[in-house]
């Protein structure tokens, strides 16, 4: 039979492993978002695709506003040259 305080440690264990496991997935889906308008905005430069086409892509796909799709072309934009 196992103790009060084993029982409330491998409770408090399981809490973490689980919430290490949401917070995990969640950056694993934040980074694998990053890739996705990476991609397109270079997929898009490669085919001489208009800026501001782009900009209502990344706004409709990602569901971004203006400003912030204009703020990750400007970055990946620069990186790719």
């Amino acid at each position: 039979m196992r103790g009060l305080g084993e029982s409330i440690r491998e409770e408090c264990l399981e809490e973490g492993r689980v919430k290490g496991r949401e917070e995990g997935r969640a950056e694993g889906r934040e980074e694998g978002r990053l890739v996705g308008i990476q991609v397109l905005i270079q997929d898009n430069l490669e085919e001489q695709v208009p800026r501001e086409r782009t900009l209502l892509k990344l706004q409709k796909y990602f569901d971004l506003e203006e400003e912030k799709a204009e703020e990750y072309y400007e970055k990946f934009t620069l990186l790719s040259e």
